[in-house]
C-alpha cells in the first residue's frame, strides 16, 4: 500500500509543529517540567547522573532536533521513527504513573497551565498517535507538487492540530466533570 506523499507531508507538519511546541512548552517553563519529572520519579532508584532541570533541556532540545528533522525530506524518516519511540516512552511513562496511583499528576502534555493529568486517555492517545507516525512510514507514491497539493497538505496538518487540540480539551473536560462529580458525591 502506498500513501500519496501529500498525506506524509500533512502528518510531518502536525509532528514538527507538535514537536516544536512541546519543546517551546519545556525551554520557558523547565521548573514547571522538572517538578513533574521529580514527583513522576519520586522513589524509584535513578541511573542516570543528571537532574530533573537538565533532563527537561535535554528533552526538549531532543524535541527540538526532531521538529526541525521532520521537516526536511532527507531526515524524515528517522525523524519520524524518532516521534514514534518518544510518543510510545511518553505513553509507557504515563501509564506506570496511572499504575502507580498517580492520577492526580499534572502530565504537562498542552503545556504548563492545560490542567491535564495523567490517564490511560493519555495513553491511548499517544499511541494512536504513533499509529499515524507509522503511517507515514509507509511506502509513498509521488504527486504532483502544486501549490493546491501545498495548500491541501497544510490543511490536512491543520485538521490533525485541531483534532489533537481537541482531544486534549476532551480529556480535560472528562477529568474535571468526573473530579467534580466526586466532590458531589462526598456528604
Amino acid at each position: 500500500m502506498a500513501m500519496p506523499d501529500i498525506l506524509i507531508d500533512s502528518i510531518a507538519l502536525f509532528f514538527a509543529g507538535l514537536f516544536a511546541l512541546a519543546a517551546y512548552h519545556k525551554f520557558r517553563s523547565p521548573g514547571h517540567f522538572s517538578s513533574i519529572m521529580g514527583q513522576s520519579l519520586y522513589g524509584i532508584p535513578r541511573r542516570m547522573p543528571i537532574s530533573d532541570h537538565a533532563a527537561v533541556y535535554l528533552l526538549a532540545l531532543i524535541e527540538t532536533v526532531v521538529a526541525i528533522a521532520m521537516l526536511l525530506p532527507a531526515s524524515r524518516t528517522l525523524a519520524m521513527a524518532a516521534v514514534i519511540i518518544l510518543l510510545l516512552i511518553y505513553a509507557l511513562f504515563i501509564g506506570l504513573q496511572v499504575r502507580q496511583g498517580k492520577q492526580a499528576l499534572d502530565c504537562g502534555c498542552a503545556g504548563p497551565s492545560s490542567g491535564i493529568l495523567m490517564s490511560t486517555h493519555l495513553v491511548w492517545r499517544n499511541l494512536i498517535c504513533a499509529g499515524l507516525a507509522g503511517l507515514a512510514l509507509l511506502p509513498t507514491q509521488a504527486v504532483e507538487s502544486t501549490p493546491a497539493a501545498v495548500a491541501a497538505a497544510v490543511c490536512m496538518a491543520a485538521f490533525l492540530v485541531a483534532t489533537y487540540h481537541c482531544s486534549n480539551q476532551l480529556i480535560a473536560n472528562a477529568q474535571k466533570i468526573s473530579t467534580q462529580r466526586l466532590a458531589a458525591a462526598r456528604p
